[in-house]
């Protein structure tokens, strides 16, 4: 039997001797804090001035040179490995085999005083400490769980693992228990607290402070008894047995939305608008209800169960129209029995715009506006495109109309003068005169015609133009080109103005280049609907039918008959082989004729 006193040393009564180890026998400090035998037999002995050891033979002590950590020691245990763990007033120890060994782990404890150990099966130390709660070390981590978690206390005197699977710790304000899977649940971070069942005054006790800085500061009896000394003598608690016999009924007690109560209900409706929730609650505990903590969740906005602790309201602020569920529960470890639950059925109407038919009206709304958004740009689009490839169509019809017949012309010249003798300088050079001339209109034509300039006629009207134009293919040619005006023909507009000089300069040019004529007439003539070109010759004609499809791309017929599409009107080719060819052009007389207030021109 050994006995460790307060300032007396360690007793040994064996084999009806007794024998003492104090100072005098080896001990550094007569005030014993706990004895504890090893697996080897041999005894351990902690006090106020470092670790003792006896095997039998000798007495080994154990100081701060030797790797103490500190010099009060208050607790040992033994692990699973066989290592002592040594718990001090500034740290914690391993002694394996007799040496100090480093444990990182153990070494982020730091300066706590520890004064309690439960070495676990899995590996892990719990290790109670004085004023910093409870402490988990495992796989080289530290973790740490205090009052703010749960706990009654952060100084723990003592930790028993009991016969129901829980851990048992005492301090100050009494004995309280824990189920290590909701302890490891805080340890992990999966839960922000542990629910604690507490034993004190309330539940039988003398006093709830219980005694501690020595050990054993409690016991774990063989038939699973776990017994504590108080300041009031020792406390006696079977885990087996709830002192909580009696069910608690937690129940509803009101809602308000607003500040402004709303009827109780199996289901409540709450009318549309956002505001603030208040949930009210509580339990009927007769016994303790000081202690009656609780835990809610709604469902359909919370992920889980919300800790309320000792907390009787619930407050929710702007939560969105929908169906929930409010469920609260008291949360109690020492009693699991006893626990109830009340629950409520919350209906928040929504607005009119929070509703599913109007979300699903805005949705086919925004779906036609961005439908309709696509259809304007592909139009859009579609314009540019067209605008584009009519513009582009546009300069190579000019070009053929005018660069290169102009070209032609300059080139029919010019080789006309070559082919003069040297003795007809005179007529030589009237030849050149001409083609200088022709290459200066030609030069003006490709400038209209790219820039799309209106006025072409120079103050001059259609038929005047005509003449001058008819006029130049005739001295050219030496054909003779007449041409005659009949009816109200001005003021023309510039486009429709320049379509029909092109249109009949293109005729013209055919009908002298390919209709081998002896004369050409032009007739322009103006009726009260329509205005009327006409271009005759009286060459050989030719096969309407197998010329337009000979043209393969160039612009000649085609380029005259969009020409007087764009005015909204139309072309005729009257031709037969060997009797002579008329190209006759209609159009409106209100697509052709000068609106001063409907077109502009540019500079």
């Amino acid at each position: 039997l050994w006995l460790g006193s307060y300032n007396r040393g360690v007793l040994w009564l064996s084999g009806g001797q007794l024998r003492s180890f104090s100072l005098g026998s080896g001990l550094r400090n007569n005030s014993i804090r706990h004895i504890l035998e090893d697996r080897q037999g041999n005894i351990w002995i902690a006090t106020g001035s470092g670790l003792s050891r006896w095997d039998g033979r000798e007495l080994l002590t154990y100081y701060l040179p030797d790797g103490l950590a500190y010099g009060s020691v208050r607790v040992l245990a033994e692990d699973a490995q066989g290592d002592l763990i040594v718990g001090t007033d500034g740290g914690v120890n391993r002694l394996r085999n007799g040496k100090f060994v480093k444990d990182p782990a153990l070494d982020l404890v730091g300066s706590e005083r520890v004064w309690a150990i439960l070495p676990r099966p899995d590996g892990a130390l719990w290790l109670g400490t004085r004023g910093g709660g409870l402490l988990h070390v495992k796989d080289g981590k530290l973790a740490r769980i205090t009052s703010r978690h749960g706990l009654l206390s952060d100084h723990i005197y003592q930790l028993l693992e009991g016969a129901d699977g829980r851990l048992w710790m005492s301090g100050p304000a009494g004995v309280s228990a824990a189920a290590f899977a909701d302890l490891e649940a805080v340890v992990s971070g999966r839960s922000p607290s542990v629910p604690v069942a507490p034993y004190g005054v309330a539940e039988g006790m003398e006093s709830s402070q219980m005694n501690g800085s020595t050990q054993p500061a409690g016991w774990r009896m063989s038939n699973g008894e776990l017994w504590f000394p108080s300041v009031k003598g020792l406390v006696q608690i079977n885990p087996r047995r709830s002192p909580w016999s009696i069910p608690s009924t937690v129940f509803i007690e009101s809602i308000l939305v607003n500040d402004r109560e709303i009827p109780l209900g199996d289901e409540i409706r709450i009318p549309p608008g956002r505001g603030r929730l208040e949930i009210h609650y509580t339990a009927c505990d007769l016994l303790a209800p000081e202690r009656v903590t609780f835990r809610y969740m709604l469902e359909g906005f919370d992920s889980g169960w919300l800790p309320a602790s000792f907390r009787r309201t619930a407050y929710y602020t702007n939560l969105p129209p929908g169906t929930y569920r409010f469920r609260v529960a008291r949360l109690d470890a020492a009693a699991p029995h006893s626990a109830s639950e009340a629950s409520v059925a919350l209906v928040w109407e929504p607005r009119f715009y929070e509703t599913k038919w109007f979300y699903a009206a805005c949705g086919i709304l925004l779906a036609a506006l961005a439908w309709g958004g696509f259809r304007l740009y592909a139009r859009q689009t579609r314009r540019r495109y067209q605008a584009l490839l009519e513009e582009r169509v546009r300069l190579a019809r000019e070009m053929h109309d005018t660069v290169i017949q102009g070209c032609v012309g300059v080139s029919t010249l010019l080789e006309a003068a070559s082919g003069l003798p040297p003795s007809e300088n005179g007529g030589k050079e009237a030849l050149l005169e001409r083609a200088r001339l022709q290459a200066r209109v030609t030069l003006e034509e490709a400038r209209q015609a790219v820039w799309d300039l209106r006025h072409v006629s120079h103050g001059q009207s259609l038929d005047a133009t005509l003449r001058d134009y008819a006029a130049r293919l005739s001295a050219e040619r030496g054909i003779p080109v007449d041409v005659s005006a009949e009816g109200d023909l001005g003021p023309l507009g510039a486009r429709a103005e320049r379509n029909l000089l092109l249109v009949a300069r293109e005729a013209m040019r055919n009908a002298l280049t390919h209709a081998d004529p002896s004369r050409v007439w032009v007739r322009l003539s103006a009726a009260k609907d329509t205005i009327r070109l006409e271009v005759g010759d009286d060459g050989k004609g030719f096969d309407v039918v197998h010329t337009e499809a000979a043209e393969n791309g160039h612009y000649g017929i085609a380029g005259m008959r969009e020409r007087m599409a764009q005015l909204g009107g139309s072309l005729e080719i009257l031709t037969t082989p060997g009797g002579g060819t008329r190209v006759v052009a209609f159009a409106p007389r209100q697509n052709v004729f000068l609106d001063p207030t409907a077109e502009a021109t540019h500079d």
